[in-house]
């Protein structure tokens, strides 16, 4: 009877689960909220995401969208109309919340 050892396979499976923590925690959650100058929420405007990475959203009929970016500086640009608002954050890691004004 031939025994094999369980060796090569326990050493996958912590390769495994090594690798599917990577990069779980180097994303930041972002919610976008688009305000019109009195403080009204713009449904439908589109909102253009540029840095590290790029992104076109579109908010709700509560002016908000969300994404999720890798943490670096970001430009935020919304549009709508003859309405627009640009801001420069600093995404990071965990949970981030980017107003505009437009």
């Amino acid at each position: 009877m031939e025994t094999k050892s369980a060796l090569p396979l326990l050493l996958l499976v912590s390769l495994a689960n090594a690798l599917s923590g990577c990069g779980a925690n180097s994303d930041g959650l972002v919610t976008i909220i688009v305000k019109d100058s009195q403080g009204n929420p713009v449904a439908q405007a589109a909102v253009q995401i540029t840095g590290p990475q790029e992104r076109l959203l579109t908010t709700n009929s509560q002016g908000i969208a969300t994404t999720s970016l890798a943490a670096g500086n970001y430009t935020f640009t919304a549009t709508k109309g003859n309405l627009q608002g640009t801001k420069t954050q600093a995404i990071t890691t965990g949970t981030n919340t980017v107003t505009i004004q437009a």
